[in-house]
C-alpha cells in the first residue's frame, strides 16, 4: 500500500491512508528554525532530508568498511621511483 504525506499549515503530517495520522511536532520544528536560521518549512523540509540522505549515506560507506570483495590488488609506486 502506498502512503503520501502532506504537510498541513498548522505544522502536522497528514498520512493519506486508511486512518492514519501522525502529527510533527511544533517544538522539533521551532527548535530545528532557531539553529538553521531557516524560516520557511519547506526549506527546513529539504535541508532535513538532504542531511538524512548524507548520513545515510556516509552509514553505508562506512559499512563498507574499505573492502571489496575480488578486488585485485595494484602495485604501488615506491616514494624512490618518482
Amino acid at each position: 500500500m502506498r502512503t503520501t504525506l502532506v504537510l498541513d499549515g498548522d505544522l502536522s503530517w497528514t498520512e493519506i491512508s486508511p486512518g492514519r495520522r501522525s502529527l510533527l511536532d511544533g517544538d522539533l520544528f521551532a527548535k530545528a528554525q532557531s539553529l538553521t536560521g531557516l524560516s520557511r518549512k519547506s526549506a527546513l523540509v529539504r535541508e532535513a532530508l538532504v542531511a538524512l540522505i548524507e548520513r545515510e549515506s556516509a552509514l553505508r560507506l562506512a559499512q563498507l568498511g574499505g573492502s571489496k570483495p575480488g578486488l585485485v590488488v595494484v602495485q604501488r609506486r615506491s616514494p624512490h621511483s618518482v
